[in-house]
């Protein structure tokens, strides 16, 4: 916690500052020597207060990041297909590739009305069901909100992962694809239990994934 004495000290240096300088610019060229100095000595007081603040602030939570070992269960968020892209190249197929070998559930949530990335999540579940991999297909009627996502990625571990056999942490949950708040509904879900992945970009082959794990500090 940030220590209330310091935080004090630096509301009224900064009032002080600011009257001062009021009167600085009262007098402007016949400003007396002593608010000149003083204005210099205070503006170094503040800005050692403002360093030893952040010195108190305590350490975020932070990502631990390291590559993933290929898991049988996979959720994923999809992202609509461009009309100048190929199946292969999205980030949600390079996803289920990495984890191909084990994989054997996956959920792919996608969003919904024209524009959305429903029919991307339904070719991808029946190009992968080739290779034995059973995928559910759900929508996300609001993308604008991560209320929904969070629920259903709830949803789906508290609900799905059981019945296909799987623990939680046989499971990864895919933040790369969708909106920015269904990423944050999922990043919720997970939090510090429920392992989650990044497909970062290579310009020389597939993406790779990164798994990302809250934890404390």
């Amino acid at each position: 916690m940030i220590n209330a004495h310091t935080e004090l000290l630096l509301t009224t240096r900064q009032r002080h500052l600011a009257a001062l300088e009021q009167q600085r610019a009262t007098f402007g060229a016949h400003t007396p020597a002593h608010i000149t100095v003083e204005i210099d000595q205070i503006t170094a007081e503040i800005a050692q207060l403002r360093r030893e603040r952040t010195q108190q602030i305590p350490e975020p939570r932070t990502l631990s990041a390291t590559r993933p070992d290929p898991a049988p269960g996979l959720i994923v968020l999809v992202s609509p297909q461009r009309a100048t892209e190929r199946l292969e190249d999205l980030a949600s197929y390079q996803a289920l590739a990495f984890h191909q070998r084990r994989l054997s559930h996956c959920w792919l949530i996608a969003t919904n009305g024209p524009g959305g990335s429903l029919a991307t999540a339904q070719a991808l579940a029946q190009h992968f069901g080739t290779y034995g991999i059973n995928s559910t297909t759900w929508q996300v009627l609001d993308a604008t909100h991560a209320d929904e996502t969070f629920a259903l990625v709830e949803q789906i571990y508290s609900a799905e992962v059981p019945e296909a056999g799987l623990a939680v942490q046989d499971v990864i949950a895919d933040i790369t694809g969708g909106t920015k708040p269904m990423t944050a509904g999922m990043v919720l879900a997970c939090g510090e239990r429920r392992p989650m992945q990044y497909m970062v970009f290579q310009q020389n082959g597939p993406s790779l994934p990164v798994a990302l794990r809250l934890r404390a500090p």
